[in-house]
C-alpha cells in the first residue's frame, strides 16, 4: 500500500493501530491519520477494524473459498472526506476506488508468491 506512509500497532494493547496515509494528489501533500481497533476477526472468514480516533473510517475484508486452492477476497471500506477534500469529494472516491484496487491486486500476487513458498516447504 504505497500511500500507507506508517503503521504502528500498540505494544500495550495490540488491537490498537496509528496509521498515516501521506498521498500527494491535485498537486498537494496530504497526510491523514488516525487510530484504528482491530474487532473480533471470524476464522477464514472476515477481517474488520474502524478508527477510534483521528481520520474516521471503517472497513471489512471478507474471504470467499472459490476451491480448495481459490479465495475470493472482498473489501469494504467506509471514509469520511476530510473537510480539507469536501470541494474535491467527487474526485476522491474513484482515486481512493483506483489505490484500493492496485492494492488488492499486489496482495493477490504476494498471497499467490507464499502459497507457492508453503507447498515447496
Amino acid at each position: 500500500m504505497p500511500w500507507i506512509h506508517s503503521i504502528k500497532v500498540s505494544k500495550d494493547r495490540p488491537e490498537l493501530s496509528e496509521w498515516c496515509l501521506k498521498y500527494n494528489a491535485f498537486g498537494q501533500d496530504f497526510e491523514f491519520k488516525w487510530t484504528a481497533k482491530n474487532l473480533q476477526p471470524i476464522h477464514h472468514q472476515k477481517i474488520h477494524w474502524r478508527s477510534v480516533d483521528g481520520l474516521p473510517n471503517r472497513g471489512t475484508v471478507r474471504f470467499y473459498p472459490r476451491s480448495p486452492s481459490s479465495v475470493g477476497v472482498q473489501l469494504t471500506i467506509s471514509y469520511e472526506v476530510p473537510d480539507l477534500l469536501v470541494p474535491l469529494a467527487a474526485s476522491v472516491s474513484p482515486l481512493v476506488e483506483s489505490i484500493l484496487q492496485k492494492d488488492l491486486e499486489r496482495f493477490a500476487v504476494f498471497a499467490k508468491e507464499q502459497s507457492v513458498k508453503a507447498s515447496v516447504k
